[in-house]
């Protein structure tokens, strides 16, 4: 009996304990941070700040910055919030095009890391908040390393009418601001087209490859038939994909685009604008018709605008449909004061509609220079007989071209010319030598025993070339012998 007790006390006693430990919870200690977030995050290369974009906010948690071509580094300095978080680079990753480069590894420190190995395009650095009760919050920049930037160029055309496509259409691309030959490299640029109304026909080509064989490939559009048929003009895009470049240090090379080309096959049997000057030349200061025309209108209506250096429009366009379809544009040539060439203007005409063609869409116009330049003759004397009447010009502007003057000597009364000049001196012609503003000319007299009688002789002077309208008398005077 005694075993039994002593026994059965231990049991009670254990027992006992037992429901004191479950019964009183352990006391609990301060509560911990949540916070994850970063206070500020500074990008630095060769000492320079480099603006993030977006700008800084903790809420963001993806920048980039853009460092100069050829940086290699850069230094990533960042501070926690929550002074009891920390800071954790959990990967750093390089996206070269050449496949996935490691960068340095390091800690994260408020004093800045220098992150080394950066090459040419995006390089991507992560890393971590942990707050103190163990909460993460993950950071990313891209490092995006300037690349040498390669032009893709194109010789293109942007309406091709149907007759055009009974032919195929070249199209040329080239690459500017790299030697193939000398870097190696070979470049590809995907393509695709937008062609529903199936304007141009089969044998699209997929892509354009430039090397050192190849540096200005070419694509074909292959033609379709040519109709009689009023039919709807269509929009065909050719679209450029993302280039793909091989070689070595491709990396260091970026590929820009142009837009999107976009081509109208113009059904040429539809609407279109003819457009003619009624003679093609003007006078500065004048006006020349524009006459427009609307051919095979429809229900649409197009606008038409001129453009051209030194030429004035009125009105400046005009609109043409069924209900108007031809209209007449002045246009005049600006007037000055300048002795000049006369010149041939290009003037151009853009369609509102870029389906309904223009024919032709440029037009020449002549434009005549009409300045007469100021001559002053100098010749007013009286002298004695066998002496030079002393002819003296001046003009004025200086001239750019050489100018002739015509001169003839006349006497009234009855009198006799040639007793007083010699017929070789009565008329002529003065030419005037180009860039020189004076001119000086010497006309003997008659120099005999007659006993003539004293005699005004008047000079007149006219402009022969270049010739006003109607010639002009530029100058008059008279010599007493």
């Amino acid at each position: 009996m005694q075993k039994i007790d002593i026994r059965l006390r231990w049991y009670f006693v254990a027992f006992v304990t037992l429901i004191v430990l479950t019964s009183c919870p352990a006391p609990s200690g301060p509560s911990q941070s949540s916070d994850a977030n970063l206070q500020s995050l500074t990008i630095t290369a060769g000492g320079v700040p480099l603006p993030l974009q977006p700008p800084f906010n903790p809420a963001i948690t993806e920048y980039r910055v853009t460092v100069p071509l050829g940086t290699t580094s850069i230094t990533f300095a960042a501070l926690t919030r929550d002074v009891s978080a920390s800071l954790v680079q959990d990967s750093i990753i390089g996206l070269a095009s050449d496949g996935v480069t490691p960068l340095t590894p390091g800690p994260l420190t408020p004093a800045g890391q220098t992150i080394t190995g950066l090459t040419s395009g995006e390089n991507l650095l992560r890393g971590s908040v942990i707050a103190q009760d163990g909460s993460l919050k993950t950071y990313i920049l891209i490092i995006d390393v300037a690349r040498t930037p390669i032009r893709l160029q194109v010789a293109q055309r942007g309406l091709l009418m149907e007759q055009d496509l009974t032919s195929d259409f070249i199209l040329s691309f080239s690459l500017e601001n790299i030697d193939l030959a000398a870097s190696g490299l070979t470049i590809t640029v995907p393509l695709t087209y937008d062609d529903p109304a199936g304007q141009v026909g089969g044998g699209h080509v997929n892509s354009l490859t430039f090397n050192s064989t190849t540096p200005t490939p070419s694509i074909t559009l292959l033609g379709r038939s040519d109709d009689d048929g009023n039919t709807e003009s269509e929009a065909v895009t050719l679209q450029f994909g993302t280039p793909i470049i091989t070689g070595t240090n491709n990396e260091n090379y970026q590929v820009i685009l142009p837009e999107n080309l976009v081509f109208y096959a113009v059904d040429d049997d539809g609407t279109a604008v003819t457009a003619a000057f009624s003679t093609g030349t003007v006078n500065e200061g004048a006006s020349e018709n524009l006459v427009l025309s609307l051919q095979n209108p429809g229900t649409e209506s197009v606008t038409v605008t001129p453009s051209a250096q030194e030429l004035t429009f009125a009105p400046g366009s005009v609109t043409l449909s069924s209900t108007n379809p031809s209209a007449t544009i002045a246009v005049t040539a600006q007037e000055n004061d300048e002795d000049e060439p006369s010149q041939t203007v290009a003037v151009s005409l853009e369609s509102s509609d870029p389906a309904i063609r223009i024919q032709p869409s440029t037009l020449n116009l002549s434009v005549l220079d009409n300045d007469v330049p100021a001559i002053t003759l100098d010749a007013a004397d009286t002298l004695r007989e066998g002496q030079n009447i002393e002819v003296s010009l001046s003009i004025n502007p200086i001239p750019y071209q050489n100018v002739s003057v015509d001169y003839a000597f006349t006497v009234s009364g009855g009198r006799i010319l040639s007793d007083y000049i010699a017929p070789a001196f009565q008329t002529g012609t003065l030419v005037l030598q180009a860039n020189q503003g004076t001119y000086s000319v010497a006309v003997p007299t008659i120099d005999n025993d007659v006993d003539d009688i004293v005699a005004t002789v008047p000079l007149t002077l006219t402009l022969s070339n270049p010739a006003p309208s109607g010639g002009a008398t530029i100058a008059t005077a008279a010599e007493t012998i």
